[in-house]
């Protein structure tokens, strides 16, 4: 019996120990862990050139034109993107070796020169000028006029960012055939006014490590962009686009959603 409680007491002496180096076994490093999963989505720059006045290129009204006459059209960018954009608009004028015609009759001196003035709405049917929208800023620096083209091209930056959803001001409100001499152009000669339209991002288009020009849209730094736009996108002096107005994206060329 004394045999039997001295083994009783070792017995539970072992398992007391044997507990004692489990809990013991606990006592490691103490450890966490915790994850996050950030999402972030590509934005969008996407533009449609409207020009709800035009009658259109069918229309009776744009036909058989007689100097002086003046026909709606009223070019405008909107944003139908997501992102802030910087819009450009060039317009490449028809141009040709006429004499202009004052309202008395007086003529002028023949040369090389636009056939079409570009108006505000305000402006009278005897005002001959050029009259765009104090919301755009010509960069004449890029710009041709040589008296050897057969065109010239105006090209415009607005000048602020053009947030989602919102329009650009009309760049002129409407055109007016010069009144030149008789036969100088030929009659029933097609003269195409080609208006372009590009965007690009409104944020972090950078000329170096630490500077981005769409922090300050001034002459110069939107000069520089329209150069970024191109060199990534071809040749500026081609003016060529890939999407017509009329017939691509998310409107119309009346502004109506398709």
């Amino acid at each position: 019996m004394k045999k039997t409680k001295k083994q009783l007491a070792i017995a539970m002496a072992s398992c007391l120990m044997v507990g004692a180096l489990a809990f013991g076994g606990t006592m490691a490093y103490l450890t966490d862990t915790e994850g996050a999963t950030n999402t972030f989505t590509v934005g969008k720059v996407q533009i449609d050139l409207e020009e709800p006045g035009y009658p259109g290129n069918t229309d009776d009204s744009v036909k058989n034109l007689v100097p002086n006459q003046e026909i709606e059209k009223d070019p405008q960018v909107e944003n139908t993107g997501v992102n802030d954009a910087i819009v450009f608009m060039t317009v490449e004028v028809p141009r040709g070796n006429v004499t202009a015609v004052a309202t008395d009759g007086t003529k002028g001196t023949k040369q090389n020169q636009d056939l079409f003035w570009f108006k505000d709405t305000a402006d009278a049917q005897g005002t001959f000028a050029n009259k765009w929208d104090a919301d755009w800023i010509e960069l004449t620096a890029k710009e041709t006029h040589e008296d050897t083209d057969t065109t010239s091209k105006y090209i415009f930056a607005y000048k602020t960012k053009l947030a989602k959803d919102a329009k650009t001001a009309p760049l002129f409100d409407k055109i007016q055939l010069k009144n030149v001499i008789e036969g100088e152009i030929a009659a029933g000669e097609a003269k195409n006014i080609v208006v372009n339209a590009y965007a690009i991002q409104a944020a972090e288009v950078l000329e170096g490590e630490s500077t981005d020009l769409t922090d300050t849209l001034t002459d110069e730094t939107l000069g520089k962009i329209y150069d970024v736009y191109f060199k990534q996108n071809g040749d500026a002096a081609a003016n060529t686009v890939q999407k017509d107005a009329a017939t691509n994206n998310a409107k119309d060329l009346s502004g109506t959603d398709r």
